[in-house]
């Protein structure tokens, strides 16, 4: 059962009985032997403002539960008629609820026609308030004060029979009424009440929108009940007593004139009782949204629909669906592809961030074995250089010794002779240390060399082995792109297992039949594991 204080429709706002209210709504009270007298309204408690008049019997308390209606004669209040509100429309402010054609529309306010008129010299319908406004603009700065351009063709209108002056309409003197067939389309459009939107929902063809509005609208504005009170109050709240006082929501405790106190329920009050429109439970309206996102019986989709599954059905029932969903089996396969992939990708960026960290300290390395190794061929130099210059001052230090030894040759020859003998072994063994210690620099620096070119190979290896992994990895996200795409299962995974293996051979082309065979069984185990 819906909550009594809740309208259900438009209809049911319309329908409150006897202008009586509590709490704003139409309280109609309810006999019962065994109880006192409740409101079937906002509370099962008697309302506070009840008021009881004193020469009513209890049964007329109960039906009534407010002051009889005050007597036509009586100079304290007014009458129904007298409280209405001759209210004009603005019809074209008006809000339609279909697209109207723009063959009804005027051209001149872009709004459905409002008394539409033709022209008679080029038959252009317009409104014809517009075309008196036109009409009154164009006669001062027209330059023939009797004829004036139509606003869609420019074909002159005449209005020689009228003046600024002039009580009659300008439009009279230039157009004729629209014919029937054009009022009979304009009568059928559908509007809805320009009175609040939030509260009346009413719509239907304009032709009874007047009759709607100062009739049969619970929410258009009418003059209070009281003569004393110059206020106005909505059609649906007004009783027979003025309702012009503050008084306090019994919900929000908020401080609201009684006037106004069935608006403030049905709009602004945050903790009034309404329905969920799903499972009719009784909530806040404050809770409203939070309840809505938590109710079982809220319509909502498969968890899985963003990847294909269009089941829909209550929030209750969705959760046995999801358990055997073959969507969802798809989407876990997905997601464990996905967490490899992503694990995949992370190693590979780790190693080649570690071998391009590598790759740059051998670079450094290489860079300083080559500034050694000429810091070294320059030294080498200069030992030749020295070498050289020993060997030239030894061989000029032999001619002169011998010189000076050719003077004196006489008793002292066979001394010289040893002499001699001596210098030129030791000038032999300055020579073979020098070629010795030339040897030995050279083969240290190859040496040094030649871990570092192992090192440089090993590395080009290793680089050729982590791009053949790389294209292996990507063959196996193009293949997950193909089966997503595809929505396949099972099947669609054993094609999946040979696709792979193709491309698994297309990117490690200049591999070995050895190393192709390898990497199609480990695809294989992959794809046996995401099966499993």
């Amino acid at each position: 059962m819906p909550p009594s204080n809740t309208p259900e429709s438009n209809e049911e706002r319309s329908q409150w009985p006897g202008q009586n209210f509590g709490h704003g709504l139409a309280a109609e009270a309810r006999v019962d032997a065994n109880e006192p007298f409740r409101f079937r309204g906002l509370s099962t408690q008697p309302h506070p403002y009840w008021r009881v008049a004193h020469s009513r019997t209890a049964s007329e308390e109960i039906l009534y539960g407010s002051l009889p209606t005050p007597s036509p004669q009586s100079d304290q209040y007014r009458t129904a008629e007298e409280c209405e509100v001759p209210w004009p429309i603005d019809w074209q402010a008006l809000d339609y609820v279909d697209k109207v054609d723009d063959n009804l529309m005027c051209s001149i306010c872009r709004t459905p026609f409002d008394l539409p008129v033709s022209t008679n010299p080029c038959d252009h319908s317009f409104c014809r308030p517009c075309l008196d406004q036109y009409l009154h603009a164009s006669h001062g700065n027209s330059l023939s004060s009797e004829r004036v351009p139509c606003p869609v063709c420019r074909t002159s209108l005449d209005h020689s029979g009228w003046a600024p002056g002039n009580a009659h309409s300008p439009a009279e003197h230039v157009a004729r009424p629209s014919g029937r067939l054009l009022l009979a389309m304009l009568d059928q459009l559908t509007v809805k009440c320009p009175n609040n939107p939030r509260l009346c929902t009413w719509t239907g063809p304009r032709s009874t929108l007047l009759q709607h509005i100062r009739s049969h609208c619970r929410f258009t504005k009418v003059h209070c009940v009281s003569r004393n009170c110059t206020q106005l109050i909505v059609r649906g709240s007004q009783s027979q007593e003025c309702q012009h006082f503050d008084t306090i929501c019994s919900y929000c405790e908020a401080d609201i004139v009684k006037a106004e106190q069935y608006e403030h329920l049905m709009l602004d009050c945050p903790t009034y009782i309404e329905k969920c429109s799903t499972c009719r439970d009784r909530v806040p309206r404050d809770q409203m949204v939070a309840h809505q996102i938590e109710c079982w019986q809220q319509p909502g989709e498969c968890l899985y629909a963003s990847d294909g599954c269009t089941a829909k059905a209550k929030r209750g029932e969705l959760q046995s669906h999801q358990l055997s969903c073959i969507y969802g089996q798809v989407s876990l396969l997905r997601s464990s592809f996905a967490q490899r992939m992503d694990t995949s990708d992370s190693l590979a960026l780790s190693n080649r961030t570690r071998v391009t960290m590598q790759l740059q300290q051998l670079s450094t390395k290489t860079e300083d074995t080559h500034v050694r190794m000429r810091r070294l061929e320059g030294e080498v130099r200069a030992l030749s250089e020295e070498n050289r210059a020993l060997k030239t001052a030894l061989a000029e230090q032999q001619e002169k010794q011998l010189e000076a030894m050719s003077f004196n040759m006489g008793p002292a020859g066979p001394a010289a002779g040893g002499l001699l003998s001596e210098l030129d072994s030791r000038n032999t063994e300055m020579l073979q240390y020098l070629h010795d210690q030339g040897a030995r620099q050279f083969a240290m620096l190859q040496n040094r060399l030649k871990p570092l070119e192992e090192g440089h190979h090993d590395l080009n290896g290793r680089l050729g082995s982590l791009e053949m992994q790389v294209r292996w990895l990507r063959s196996i996200g193009r293949l997950q792109q193909r089966q997503n795409n595809l929505g396949s299962g099972m099947n669609a995974t054993s094609q999946a297992s040979s696709e792979t293996s193709v491309a698994a051979r297309d990117g490690v082309g200049e591999a070995s039949s050895a190393a192709g065979a390898a990497a199609e069984r480990r695809l294989s185990d992959q794809m046996d594991r995401a099966r499993m």
